[in-house]
């Protein structure tokens, strides 16, 4: 499912293949291919940018009109 990075929330499983914030230069390209990323910080840095922290990962600076794939979402 699509949805724009100011809906996302904690617990949120993103697909983060091919996305240009994320991995600009193409890094973690089999690493993004091959897993979901688990949101487990969210912070409102500006009305037009939002910072989400992934398990295992960075903090990533979005839009927050970029549209983020959501794989699903980890329940408690």
């Amino acid at each position: 499912m699509k949805m724009p990075a100011a809906w996302i929330c904690e617990g949120d499983l993103i697909d983060l293949a091919g996305d240009p914030y994320a991995d600009p230069d193409d890094e973690h390209a089999n690493w993004f291919e091959s897993e979901y990323l688990k949101v487990v910080q969210i912070i409102r840095e500006t009305p037009k940018c939002v910072a989400i922290g992934f398990e295992g990962f960075d903090l990533v600076g979005f839009p927050v009109d970029h549209i983020l794939n959501v794989a699903g979402r980890e329940r408690p």
